[in-house]
């Protein structure tokens, strides 16, 4: 699914809001691409705030939208989930941490593409995707 080009950003952030509630009940971890080496100190604080939180950094991975130089990934703590709860999708944004992606074990089922204005469902079933809508989810 894919967010349009014009979005409006309240209704970006809208969207992500809903897709972060029903990720979080499945996911296990949640990844974001570092696309700059040079921005590992700002990922050093972030992670200080997450203390008890799980997370790795990892080299060179293949993602659904391609390979990325490094990767943080997260096990998902309810610290954490509150984070992503209240964090907009546009402040991913060309920043240091941004594409956020949810998985099942290794399995990603929530995809983005910040820059693109991008969100992507894998796999969800129809009755998933019925409550999303339900719940103001708008596709395009």
């Amino acid at each position: 699914m894919k967010i349009s080009e014009d979005y409006n950003k309240d209704s970006v952030d809208y969207n992500w809001q809903i897709v972060v509630k029903y990720a979080i009940q499945k996911a296990d971890f949640v990844e974001f691409n570092v696309n700059y080496p040079d921005d590992y100190e700002k990922i050093k604080m972030f992670l200080n705030t997450f203390r008890d939180t799980p997370a790795e950094i990892i080299k060179s991975k293949k993602k659904y939208f391609g390979e990325n130089n490094y990767v943080l990934r997260m096990k998902l703590t309810p610290e954490l989930k509150n984070y992503l709860l209240t964090t907009n999708y546009t402040a991913y944004l060309n920043t240091y941490m941004e594409d956020p992606s949810f998985y099942v074990g290794e399995k990603e089922f929530v995809v983005s593409i910040t820059h693109e204005n991008m969100i992507v469902l894998l796999d969800i079933e129809p009755h998933e995707l019925d409550i999303l809508v339900s719940e103001g989810f708008e596709i395009s």
